[in-house]
């Protein structure tokens, strides 16, 4: 129960940090009101890793974090554009989303798009896989059966993503958008979007599938090559969606869920197949590891 209370006070004191942040910060950016609250909260709850992690005492080897040779970081990535391609291709042949006629994929602009969407998601996969397979996983750990413990993480992991922007007129923009307590109705406004987790519930069940992936991954891989695929996972979806357009009447737009017309069944089908061929292969490497003593004994 201390955990829990101690990453709620986290979670709270990032809120109120990026709060405070966006109401100093706002009247100076030329940036609409929703997105410095955001991403001043992402950058309190960035922040805010590092006395949660001196806190409960925990280290590098303890979170996933084994050292990794650079040189394999590339590649993990590149296996995670792989892995999500063919979601991609099957939507591509199948008519629900089509090439974007306006999208120049050689022009100045969607190279700057493409830059920003790579950086991006790494930053996104460095930090929700810290917080997440990281420091959570970690700490629910020390309380519950792994297994366990990647349920309830994935859980959570999985209902964050229905935090989404409040929706406001003009007129609460103009009454709240640009005060202290503005931005706490903002932060409550978006975080109703929770609720919302039970009427999608095919997407929040894919983001749960997900959740239990990169767990396995972290237990038997570390945590970096979590963050490398979670950012090619970040990275394909935001290209590929930028370069195509979805046909709203085609009978496959049922394959995918309404939180970002991507994950959904679909989704969840293959990522269950990745994990079933994980535990296939897993339980075939512990059967070769035996196989030596086992055939030694017989003799």
């Amino acid at each position: 129960m201390k955990s829990s209370s101690i990453v709620l006070g986290y979670l709270l004191a990032a809120v109120l940090a990026g709060v405070t942040l966006a109401w100093l910060l706002a009247p100076l950016l030329p940036l609409a009101y929703d997105k410095v609250i955001s991403r001043a909260i992402l950058l309190a709850a960035a922040l805010g890793l590092v006395p949660l992690w001196r806190y409960f005492d925990l280290n590098t080897h303890s979170v996933g974090l084994r050292p990794v040779p650079a040189g394999r970081l590339l590649p993990t990535w590149l296996l995670g554009v792989a892995a999500v391609l063919p979601l991609m291709l099957f939507f591509l042949v199948v008519g629900f989303r089509v090439e974007d006629s306006e999208e120049l994929v050689f022009s100045p602009a969607f190279a700057g798009f493409a830059v920003l969407a790579f950086v991006s998601a790494w930053l996104v996969g460095l930090f929700e896989e810290t917080l997440f397979r990281g420091v959570l996983l970690t700490l629910l750990g020390q309380r519950f059966s792994f297994y366990a413990a990647a349920l309830l993480s994935s859980g959570m992991y999985a209902a964050v993503h229905f935090i989404n922007r409040a929706e406001w007129t003009e007129l609460q923009w103009a009454e709240n958008g640009s005060s202290w307590l503005g931005g706490l109705t903002y932060v409550g406004h978006s975080l109703s979007g929770i609720v919302q987790a039970g009427q999608q519930w095919d997407s929040w069940l894919a983001l749960f599938l997900l959740g239990l992936l990169f767990c396995r991954l972290r237990r038997d891989y570390g945590l970096w090559v979590c963050i490398a695929l979670h950012a090619a996972w970040v990275f394909s979806i935001r290209v590929y969606k930028q370069l195509t357009v979805r046909d709203i009447v085609n009978p496959f737009r049922e394959w995918t869920g309404e939180y970002d017309n991507f994950v959904g069944h679909l989704a969840s089908v293959w990522l269950l197949f990745i994990l079933l061929a994980l535990y296939l292969a897993h339980r075939h490497h512990q059967m070769l590891r035996r196989a030596p003593a086992g055939s030694t004994k017989n003799n």
